[in-house]
């Protein structure tokens, strides 16, 4: 599907550069080129938090009373 640095449009078929995000000839939406590097753009939010272990507290929390 792709030669070197170009990628075949799946709509018409034309060849586009690989870092392209439209076709140059119809403007349809073109495949990612390479999605190890669009991984490496995610932020750590958008990955998932990781597990952490939260523990709530034993005692109570004691609120003072408005007078």
């Amino acid at each position: 599907m792709a030669e070197g640095n170009k990628i075949q449009c799946p709509k018409c078929g034309s060849l586009n550069e690989a870092n392209s995000l439209f076709c140059g000839a119809c403007g349809a939406k073109l495949p990612a080129a390479n999605t190890a590097d669009n991984e490496e753009e995610l932020s750590a939010f958008a990955k998932g938090l990781p597990g952490w272990d939260l523990v709530p507290p034993n005692e109570p929390v004691r609120r003072r009373r408005r007078i």
